[in-house]
């Protein structure tokens, strides 16, 4: 019994090692097989390489060129005449357009350009309602200084005063003209303003709000888990995260 069992183990193990070796030689087999149509299409490739001339081309029937032909021998007959082969056209039209100096047609001069119309006398814009293009009529604003002028309103929620440019318009050309902008061309209105409800609003929104950072956000929260709701702005002098000017300023943009 236990020999015939040895015996049918044995046969197993046979059937299996037969089975990988066949299948060894199958691969082995095709991979030859591959190995000689890479070799066969290298040597093509190098046959074509060396003849010199467009392969591809001419397998074409020529176009016709009016006004000038030339004649080949046809197999078997007499010569006869054709027209050039596209790849002379094409080679005359590049060297005609080589000589032809190139120009962008996307270029254009400085003048080219509209210049942007400016107030000629002082004119007062309403910063929280007035566009980029109203803003640009402002004697030295260009389309980068409006555009920062209207991501700060948006970050804030609007101006109370033309002086909170300053907080935004760091570079030293925006700080000169400040003043003449404040004096003489912009104007804010309060009432403009969006204000955020600080009961209501969540811990991202305000802290996202220019005037408000993580530590008074947070003070606030505290304030209204243990309290409850804040009932107006006197209510932030009693948290140490708000200094007097901070409390000034915040009193245009909180609400109750």
């Amino acid at each position: 019994m236990m020999q015939n069992v040895r015996n049918g183990l044995l046969f197993l193990v046979a059937l299996v090692v037969a089975f990988f070796v066949a299948r060894a030689v199958v691969q082995v087999r095709n991979l030859k097989e591959q190995n000689a149509r890479m070799e066969d299409r290298i040597r093509q490739l190098e046959m074509l390489a060396s003849v010199g001339q467009d392969t591809l081309s001419a397998r074409y029937v020529p176009f016709q060129v009016e006004g000038e032909k030339r004649r080949v021998s046809e197999p078997g007959g007499d010569s006869a005449p054709v027209t050039r082969k596209k790849a002379d056209s094409r080679k005359e039209a590049v060297d005609s357009a080589s000589s032809v100096p190139y120009i962008p047609i996307t270029q254009k001069k400085k003048d080219d350009y509209p210049k942007q119309e400016k107030f000629q006398e002082p004119t007062r814009v309403e910063l929280n309602t007035a566009d980029t293009t109203l803003l640009k009529k402002i004697p030295g604003i260009g389309s980068t200084t409006a555009l920062n002028i209207i991501r700060y309103r948006d970050q804030l929620g609007g101006f109370y005063s033309p002086l909170q440019l300053g907080e935004k318009l760091k570079w030293e050309k925006a700080q000169e003209m400040l003043p003449e902008w404040v004096s003489q061309w912009m104007a804010a209105d309060p009432g403009q303003i969006r204000k955020l409800n600080v009961n209501h609003s969540d811990f991202k929104t305000l802290v996202h709000h220019p005037y408000l950072n993580y530590e008074q956000v947070k003070a606030l929260f505290n304030y209204r888990r243990n309290w409850g709701n804040l009932s107006s702005i006197q209510a932030l002098k009693q948290l140490e995260e708000f200094s007097e000017d901070d409390i000034q300023r915040l009193r245009f943009y909180l609400e109750f």
